[in-house]
């Protein structure tokens, strides 16, 4: 079986061949996507009774064709449209072919209305007008090239000519140079951004504003989104810190309870819970297609959160810089600001790196994320400071940090009495 698909994402053309093309994370699989929320093992192309089936294989993020959903096997055609996860990568099939017809073209499947056959007579056409031929015209092939009739025009439909052929190569000439540019636009330009009114609406459904009821019946607010369609809900730890009770209102404003916690790190101040989906599954926000590395300074980011307890807002600005665990803490010394900093009780590492933005970050931002223009999570919106000379600095830790979180997760639901200094890993 081969199939020929393009990635929309970057507009480039592939090919596969395989008698079972696997999709997922894994190495062995024919189309590898390596993100983290595409399962190891995510779905499988595979060819039945001559047609062409799509199946997810039990993927946690879930597949997609046309937009759809798909729950069990389904009929792949030229054209369809396959999303693997929700935002996630997207191919279109372009060409499919079963693999003992070596390089054929697949034949039209005739219908009722117009029933195929071989034995039809092709149109008949007019002839073109006569015009008698002077007696110098050179005969048959003897004519020179572009030689025009006396009488003919230069162009005659139903027929092809040497003005047709210059014509079409002319065309394909301006189609090739129209790919070309698009190619280049997309390597040098690879970013797809969207305006960031799109951007709220897409990723709005992923966020949520978190209430925290503590032992003591103080209450504090904060942010968080949705990581995996499971329920898994990723915070600040510092935001839950001591709660015995937390409730998670949704873009809608429904508010759920949260069954407990998924894991935490304190020294990196992040934590994972876990909500029912009122809907069985929730949408997430992926992670970044590298996490492991830092955006480069001046790449555009976003925020979104409920800053002072108030509605969703999303503030944008630029990576400025990055800064390390160790040179925060001998900042705030040589500041003489070291005690009368919250987070420092929670004993960050020092090798932590901080993503800093210009995006404005106000309390109640805490837990929710760092957005590239693609939706894409950088980071965990933590932490702003406020000084007279240079005004406010905002932080998020880098999402390497979470993503080391999400991999060592077992996925037991723990008691929300794990939300303590010493709770979690």
């Amino acid at each position: 079986m081969r199939i020929w698909y393009t990635m929309t994402e970057s507009d480039t053309a592939l090919r596969c061949e395989a008698p079972v093309i696997r999709i997922g994370r894994q190495s062995a699989a024919e189309i590898r996507f390596d993100r983290d929320f595409i399962s190891r093992n995510h779905a499988e192309i595979r060819e039945e009774a001559g047609r062409f089936l799509i199946e997810d294989l039990g993927s946690d993020n879930g597949t997609f064709v046309n937009g759809r959903e798909i729950a069990g096997p389904t009929a792949l055609r030229q054209g369809d449209c396959v999303r693997f996860g929700d935002p996630g990568p997207e191919i279109r099939i372009d060409r499919l072919e079963p693999s003992e017809e070596k390089g054929q073209l697949e034949e039209p499947v005739a219908t009722a209305e117009a029933p195929a056959s071989k034995e039809a007579s092709p149109p008949i056409e007019s002839p073109p007008p006569f015009t008698p031929k002077p007696e110098s015209e050179p005969a048959g092939n003897d004519k020179p090239f572009g030689a025009q009739t006396p009488g003919r025009p230069k162009s005659v439909p139903g027929t092809t000519g040497p003005l047709d052929n210059i014509a079409r190569k002319r065309l394909v000439y301006l189609a090739c140079a129209v790919v070309a540019a698009v190619v280049l636009l997309a390597v040098f330009f690879p970013r797809g951004e969207e305006p960031l009114s799109r951007l709220f609406q897409r990723v709005d459904p992923a966020t949520v504003k978190i209430h925290a009821t503590r032992t003591d019946g103080q209450r504090g607010s904060g942010s968080g989104f949705f990581i995996d369609r499971r329920g898994w809900l990723v915070t600040n730890f510092h935001v839950v810190l001591g709660a015995s009770r937390v409730d998670v209102e949704l873009y809608d404003g429904t508010r759920i309870p949260a069954e407990g916690v998924i894991a935490t790190s304190p020294i990196e101040d992040l934590a994972i819970l876990k909500v029912k989906p009122p809907d069985g599954s929730v949408p997430v926000l992926p992670l970044c297609r590298n996490p492991d590395v830092p955006p480069p300074v001046g790449t555009p980011v976003c925020v979104i959160g409920y800053p002072l307890g108030l509605g969703k807002s999303l503030t944008s600005g630029t990576v400025s810089s990055h800064m390390l665990g160790r040179d925060f803490r001998r900042w705030l010394r040589e500041q003489d600001a070291e005690d009368d900093n919250p987070l420092v009780a929670l004993h960050l590492r020092d090798n932590m790196i901080w993503i800093q933005t210009d995006a404005a970050v106000l309390e109640g931002n805490s837990g929710g994320p760092l957005l590239n223009r693609r939706g894409e999570v950088l980071g965990v919106t933590t932490w702003g400071m406020s000084d007279h000379r240079l005004g406010t600095i905002n932080f998020a830790s880098a999402a390497r940090h979470l993503k080391r979180l999400i991999e060592d997760a077992d996925g037991r639901v723990r008691p929300l009495a794990d939300l303590t200094p010493g709770g979690g890993n």
